[in-house]
């Protein structure tokens, strides 16, 4: 009893929630990745140059530099709105696994003790 009214209202209230969180962070996940994957090709790619090359891609790195900051700006929002995602699991887990189990079985002892009183009472 205690499982499937748990269920139930993980289904009917949580489970939506739970889903659009996931699937909010493995978005965050992707974006991150491919924030660090740009980051790891301009930086790969001034191995094996000649001197002008390389000066030309000292000159690259500088202006680079300067975009730092949106790199920086872009990873910040994507991790704020990631820590928002994952303390909406937390609930969600705590709900599940202990809030919930525990209302229902209050529910349930209650529900026995009126029966029993009634049954008492009867005789």
């Amino acid at each position: 009893i205690l499982v499937i009214g748990s269920n139930l209202v993980f289904d009917t209230f949580l489970a939506a929630e739970q889903a659009a969180a996931t699937e909010a962070l493995e978005a965050t996940h992707t974006e991150i990745e491919q924030i660090n994957e740009e980051t790891a090709t301009s930086a790969a790619a001034t191995e094996d140059q000649s001197v002008i090359d390389r000066l030309g891609s000292m000159l690259d790195s500088s202006l680079q530099v300067m975009n730092i900051g949106d790199r920086l700006d872009r990873l910040r929002d994507r991790v704020s709105n990631a820590s928002e995602h994952i303390i909406n699991l937390i609930v969600i887990f705590l709900l599940q696994t202990i809030i919930l189990p525990l209302v229902f079985l209050w529910i349930f002892v209650e529900l026995l003790k009126m029966l029993a009183s009634r049954a008492a009472f009867r005789r």
